[in-house]
């Protein structure tokens, strides 16, 4: 008996034990976004982050200030039909500037704001804005 008790007393503790079970942890990541810091200056100097802003005189809407050239661009090449006051959503203008952006590298920010904003000599004056934005 006394061997018995001895026997159960050294294999229960062993049966006891589960074997260790492989854990997986899972960790949620936020999506890398090399243009962010770009946008958050455009909407800046472009309408001080007002989603409502309009510039009559360019016919420019939303916190992007998108011009119809732009909007039809993206219209053509998403089968869309957005329209300029549709630019009031911010979701839908940083959208169509995020588009803007992919076209280039997303190491060249001054490429990419100039093209942004049009072409020529005065673009430049609008990269020096941008960019005082982004050093802030």
């Amino acid at each position: 008996m006394k061997k018995l008790t001895l026997l159960i007393t050294l294999i229960l503790p062993l049966a006891l034990f589960a074997p260790e079970a492989p854990a997986v942890t899972v960790v949620e990541l936020s999506p890398i976004n090399p243009y962010k810091p770009l946008a958050e200056a455009v909407s800046v100097v472009e309408s001080l982050k007002n989603a409502f802003a309009v510039n009559v005189e360019e016919q420019a809407y939303g916190m992007y200030q998108i011009r119809q050239c732009k909007l039809d661009d993206f219209n053509a090449a998403h089968g869309t039909n957005y329209v300029l006051t549709d630019l009031f959503d911010v979701s839908l203008s940083e959208g169509i500037f995020y588009w803007h952006c992919g076209q280039y590298s997303p190491y060249d920010f001054e490429t990419i704001a100039r093209a942004w904003n049009g072409s020529g000599e005065m673009t430049k004056v609008y990269w020096n804005k941008v960019e005082r934005e982004l050093i802030k």
